[in-house]
C-alpha cells in the first residue's frame, strides 16, 4: 500500500482528481470528440465577435459635427471658470509670461466677443472688474517697450468696461429730444425757459415780497 501511494501513477491520479476528475485542458470535452486546435477556436471566436457585434456597434456609434463654440459654452463659459482665470491668473499679469497672458486673454475674448459666444455680461463680476481696472490704471504697461505684449489685454479690458458703462449710463442724446416740444418740462418747473412763471402758476418768493 505504501508503494502504491508513492508511485508516480498514484500521484498523477491524485493530481487529476484535484483538477476535477481528470479534466485538464480539454475540460468539458466528450472523450469521443477529437481535440481541436486552440488557434482554430480563437479564430472562430474572433469571427463571431466581428459578425455579431458589428450591427450593435453601428447602432451605438453616431457621427456628429464638432461645434467648438458649443463645447466651449458647455465646459468653460461659466462664472466660476471666469472668476478662477481672472483672480488666479490674470491678476498676476505683470509677472506672467506673454504666452500666459495671451492664452487667458484669448479665452476671455472668445467668451465675450460678439463674433464668438457673445457672453460679455458674464464678465461683469466685481472681482473681474477690479482686475481690469487695475490693468487699465497701470501706466507702466503702456510704454513703447511693453505695449505690444499687453495690447490685446488692454483692448479686452477697454471693451468690457465700455460695454458695462453703456448699459449702466442712459443715452443722453435721446433724452435731449423732447417729443411734446417741452410742455411737460414747463409744467413741471412752473415756468418757461426764460424763468417767468406760467400762466396760472404760483408766484415765486421774490414776487411775493414785491407784492
Amino acid at each position: 500500500r505504501q508503494q502504491a501511494q508513492g508511485s508516480p501513477a498514484a500521484s498523477a491520479s491524485r493530481n487529476d482528481g484535484g483538477r476535477g476528475g481528470g479534466q485538464g485542458i480539454g475540460e468539458g470535452r466528450h472523450p469521443s470528440q477529437p481535440r481541436r486546435d486552440p488557434m482554430e477556436e480563437l479564430e472562430e471566436d474572433e469571427e463571431w465577435d466581428e459578425g455579431g457585434d458589428s450591427e450593435q456597434r453601428s447602432r451605438r456609434v453616431k457621427e456628429a459635427v464638432l461645434d467648438l463654440n458649443r463645447r466651449l459654452r458647455q465646459e468653460l463659459a461659466t462664472p466660476a471658470t471666469i472668476h478662477f482665470y481672472t483672480t488666479q491668473g490674470l491678476v498676476f499679469y505683470a509677472h506672467n509670461s506673454p504666452a500666459t497672458n495671451a492664452a487667458i486673454t484669448a479665452l476671455l475674448e472668445r467668451i465675450s466677443s460678439p463674433n464668438a459666444l457673445d457672453l460679455e455680461p458674464m464678465l461683469y463680476q466685481l472681482s473681474v472688474l477690479r482686475v481690469m481696472h487695475k490693468i487699465l490704471s497701470d501706466r507702466t504697461i503702456r510704454s513703447k517697450a511693453k505695449l505690444p505684449a499687453y495690447q490685446g489685454l488692454l483692448r479686452l479690458c477697454t471693451r468690457v468696461v465700455r460695454g458695462l458703462m453703456a448699459k449702466l449710463v442712459p443715452d443722453l442724446e435721446s433724452e435731449d429730444v423732447v417729443p411734446d416740444g417741452g410742455k411737460n418740462a414747463k409744467a413741471a418747473s412752473g415756468g418757461d425757459r426764460d424763468g417767468r412763471p406760467a400762466e396760472g402758476g404760483a408766484p415765486s418768493g421774490a414776487e411775493k415780497q414785491n407784492g
